[in-house]
């Protein structure tokens, strides 16, 4: 690679898109793949059967719009930079439920403004293992809270409940960004 072609992969910002590097931006679908938990990744939990109540356990959306209807009613994604995401639904051990998403904002300004935002909003508990920088949540009655978290240009969501107290949900929320991390590169 010429001098002058290297400049201009570091002034247009295409290192990570083309410039000799051969990667290119995950699809929705390959996104989802990758953040996909298998049954067991966290221990005890698995992906929630499809039963009439809930059809579709795993889906992937292109942007954060689609994606509205299955988490909080307005798109609160998109306009942050969210490209792709992917939600499923899992069942613990002993019935509790996790909703874990992760999002693609493709860049991790865009995936830190949308940390930030939840933390202005209404996110202000530790996470256990993980800096206020990184991981916070809100609590709601009976034994469940909200996770955000971020790495890099990925930004994650977590819906915790049914467990006996917070500890255990602050436990297993770790678990849960724990594998969400290692996923991140």
């Amino acid at each position: 690679m010429t001098i002058r072609a290297a400049l201009a992969c570091l002034f247009l910002g295409l290192s990570a898109s083309g410039c000799g590097s051969g990667s290119s931006p995950l699809s929705a679908t390959e996104f989802g793949n990758k953040y996909k938990f298998t049954d067991n990744e966290v221990p005890g939990w698995t992906q929630t059967p499809v039963s009439a109540t809930e059809p579709s356990p795993y889906n992937v959306y292109d942007g954060g719009a689609a994606l509205r209807g299955r988490i909080d009613g307005n798109d609160v994604y998109s306009p942050r930079g969210c490209r792709v995401s992917m939600y499923q639904d899992l069942t613990g051990p002993s019935q509790e439920i996790c909703t874990a998403t992760a999002m693609d904002f493709v860049a991790a300004d865009n995936a830190n403004g949308m940390f930030a935002y939840r933390q202005l909003k209404d996110a202000s508990v530790a996470v256990p293992g993980y800096g206020a920088s990184d991981a916070l949540a809100s609590t709601f009655a009976l034994g469940g809270e909200t996770v955000y978290a971020h790495f890099k240009a990925s930004y994650f969501e977590l819906s915790l409940s049914g467990f006996d107290d917070d500890t255990s949900a602050g436990a297993a929320a770790k678990q849960f960004l724990d594998v969400f991390k290692s996923k991140t590169n």
